[in-house]
């Protein structure tokens, strides 16, 4: 009896640390942003799957998330910047609601899983579904007060509700997974850079700039393998005529310009760091 217990509460685990692994967009990265909602760039905390980086958060910390960017390097505005910043602290209040609430889920679930090997295991099986109900029906609750602070559709918030309700994982972690869905048009890796200036540990910057230049050279290595590859695509083209109809042309679009202005952003990195 003692194994099938221990397999219910590993299965259980196994989707919170599996809710906890990001796969990031090809071309994409990303920052992190915990309570405070201040954005970091890490550049040496990545796995890779099928030559996209993999992120792991750390499922204990429910207050560990990441913001997915579009872009690796370019350049960043102050207006930009602003807008990613407003869009992450808007729906803060609401995504650490959801996280202490996570908590709460997490301790009971915690407590119920070191007393179901003393006493009946229907029993706590039992409690373990009526707390389930209860925190569901709590967050069920906020997510429809908070729709619009955190830019929801009604159809988002139904799927997230059904997710919920079907793993119990999913609503410890809805602090994190209502966040998931979103993406800055920022480059992370740019706001990495940048942010070596205000570190004031000698042993610590050499550390993170030495990161920096490994992540550096990643990214120019896929880029050199992007550029080695077919660089053209097909895109429709509507040429309007006199009767107000268009027809529609095969456009061939290529990608060199964007290639010759990474490797221009990827030189630019380079003399900042001194490589």
């Amino acid at each position: 009896m003692n194994l099938e217990v221990v397999l219910f509460w590993a299965v259980a685990a196994g989707f919170l640390v599996a809710d906890n692994l990001l796969l990031i967009p090809s071309g994409g990265d990303f920052l992190r942003f915990g309570r405070s909602g201040v954005f970091r760039y890490e550049p040496g905390s990545r796995l890779e799957a099928r030559g996209r980086d993999l992120v792991f958060l750390n499922p204990l910390n429910l207050f560990h998330r990441a913001a997915i960017t579009e872009t690796s390097l370019g350049p960043v505005a102050a207006a930009q910047l602003r807008k990613a910043r407003r869009a992450v602290r808007s729906a803060l209040p609401a995504l650490n609601t959801f996280s202490w609430i996570g908590y709460l889920y997490l301790a009971s679930v915690i407590m119920l899983a070191c007393v179901s090997f003393k006493f009946s295991f229907e029993s706590v099986l039992l409690a373990f579904l009526c707390v389930h109900a209860f925190f569901w029906l709590m967050t069920t609750a906020l997510l429809a007060l908070r729709r619009e602070a955190l830019s929801l559709t009604r159809y988002q918030v139904l799927v997230y509700t059904v997710e919920a309700l079907c793993v119990p994982a999913y609503t410890i972690n809805l602090g994190k997974r209502l966040w998931y869905g979103n993406r800055l048009n920022l480059p992370a890796l740019t706001l990495g850079l940048r942010s070596t200036r205000f570190i004031s540990d000698e042993s610590r910057r050499e550390l993170y700039v030495h990161q920096l230049r490994m992540r550096l050279e990643d990214v120019e290595w896929r880029i050199g393998s992007s550029a080695r590859e077919p660089s053209f695509k097909t895109t429709p083209h509507v040429a309007g005529t006199s009767t107000g109809y268009g027809k529609t042309d095969s456009v061939q679009v290529s990608a060199a310009d964007t290639a010759d202005d990474l490797q221009h952003q990827l030189r630019e990195a380079r003399a900042c760091l001194k490589i």
